[in-house]
């Protein structure tokens, strides 16, 4: 009832892990784009998110070569929807070394009134 959009983020996710195969080695795993920041700090003309490596390749498995920081202007800032969620929690741990399983991690909706 604020007059605000209602916010759309995700605040579950989940992957395959352990989805190598049982023999020694791994492809690069990157975790999911953080937050855009930048643009809600008045007279800022750029915004920034990041993002982080998971697990390093291993063996012969893919490399890590996907880019971890996108830059954007911030030309339509009054457009972007500034919800609070927290973090990401932690991912849970995968049951399985290998062959094949799911983990998941959180985040939490903390206030809704600036979107």
């Amino acid at each position: 009832d604020y007059g605000g959009a209602a916010c759309e983020a995700s605040l579950r996710k989940t992957e395959a892990c352990g989805t190598r195969s049982c023999d020694h080695h791994a492809d690069c795993v990157i975790g999911a784009w953080g937050a855009w920041r930048g643009c809600e700090i008045p007279g800022t003309v750029q915004m920034t998110r990041q993002r982080q490596i998971e697990t390093y390749a291993k063996g012969d498995g893919e490399a890590c070569d996907a880019p971890l920081t996108e830059t954007a202007g911030c030309e339509n800032r009054d457009d972007l929807k500034w919800c609070d969620i927290s973090f990401w929690s932690p991912w849970s741990t995968c049951p399985v070394a290998c062959g094949g399983g799911q983990q998941m991690r959180v985040r939490h909706l903390r206030s809704q009134s600036n979107c």
